[in-house]
């Protein structure tokens, strides 16, 4: 449950603010605004309320890469849409999953140390649930 949003946070914050992103430490807080996920373990879903904060390198060979090059590097998924404009972008994604699929749709706004998306995923299949999430990033320095 958790690396789904993780993963489409770490991948997406390259992919969709790299074409005005300062290249740097960035650093991601990814907070669940609501989430149901059916027989879920107490336990994953007290996990889930708390916000979590992560830290990537963007170089800028991937800054310079542009939107739509990041977005496909290495997905299973496909993009059924992706909108990218003046600051503002729009994406609708479909992930393969073993027996279903993870549909994700996000939006948000960027500049060049900043960046602020909201994610609506909803999965299919025997892990069945739906989530949204806020991801907010800013640039807090220099890679090591």
């Amino acid at each position: 449950m958790r690396p789904i949003f993780v993963a489409l946070s770490i991948v997406l914050l390259p992919t969709v603010a790299s074409a005005q992103m300062q290249p740097g430490k960035w650093e991601l807080r990814i907070e669940v605004t609501s989430f149901d996920i059916p027989n879920a373990p107490p336990r994953a879903t007290e996990a889930l309320k708390t916000p979590q904060v992560l830290s990537r390198c963007i170089t800028p060979a991937e800054a310079a890469a542009g939107p739509l090059a990041m977005m496909k590097r290495g997905a299973r998924c496909t993009f059924d849409q992706e909108s990218l404009s003046g600051g503002a972008f729009d994406v609708v994604m479909t992930c393969p999953q073993d027996d279903g699929r993870t549909t994700a749709r996000i939006s948000g706004s960027f500049g060049a140390t900043h960046l602020e998306m909201k994610a609506a995923i909803d999965q299919t299949g025997s892990q069945a649930m739906t989530m949204t999430t806020v991801t907010t990033a800013r640039r807090v320095g220099d890679c090591p």
